[in-house]
């Protein structure tokens, strides 16, 4: 029987795949299955390392906006400008920098606790960037799910202006966990380098908190 126009249709997407089909008349089954195969060569790759931008009147508004969207081994590349958020970046195997088209800064504004938050997760980087005005660390992790925190970079920021609400003169209520990084209970692999940490040492309020604070244990080993 001659093949109906769906069929030949078919038959046409699967000799283009596989050349060697040309000129068979393959039955409709054969020719959907090479069809199938032939469309999920057109298919994103999963498991490619991308690239995402953030501002510049491009790609996405928000840098917590652009992890979220964001896959393991990605990098989000962050055009120049000032945001004002807290980026979580628990469970996200991201690497976060600078577009390279001028200083990114990263502001609390006094009112977020944290510039960025990792509760859990491995592989995530920071670097290049200001982080300022967090009424607690700028950069922060704890061990608030699994796998916890681990093998993570923080390079080549500043983190400045942290503990930014604290007025109290009570050594009680100092908190040294409010620093520029602080870890709670992280894993291992935490590299930290060639960031400048500004605390301030006079003003009002001038702050109570350490340049880096690690807590950890036998049983929760940093």
């Amino acid at each position: 029987a001659a093949p109906t126009a769906a069929s030949r249709a078919t038959a046409h997407v699967s000799t283009a795949c596989y050349p060697s089909l040309k000129g068979w008349r393959a039955p409709i089954l054969l020719a959907a299955v090479a069809a199938g195969i032939c469309a999920s060569l057109l298919l994103p790759q999963s498991g490619k390392a991308n690239t995402l931008e953030v501002g510049g009147g491009s790609g996405y508004s928000t840098i917590g906006a652009a992890v979220q969207a964001a896959g393991a081994g990605d990098t989000i590349l962050i055009h120049a400008g000032t945001y004002r958020e807290q980026v979580n970046l628990s469970g996200k195997s991201v690497t976060v920098q600078p577009y390279g088209d001028g200083a990114v800064t990263v502001d609390g504004q006094c009112q977020r606790e944290h510039g960025f938050y990792i509760g859990s997760g491995t592989g995530q980087t920071i670097k290049g960037l200001t982080v300022t005005n967090t009424t607690g660390a700028s950069i922060f992790m704890e061990a608030a799910g699994s796998p916890k925190p681990a093998s993570v970079t923080i390079d080549g920021n500043t983190l400045q202006n942290f503990d930014c609400t604290w007025s109290s003169q009570d050594p009680a209520s100092w908190g040294q966990f409010r620093g520029g990084v602080a870890a709670w209970y992280s894993g291992s692999g935490i590299h930290i380098t060639n960031n400048t940490i500004r605390h301030r040492t006079s003003g009002s309020p001038y702050g109570s908190a350490d340049g880096i604070w690690f807590k950890s244990n036998d049983s929760n080993p940093s």
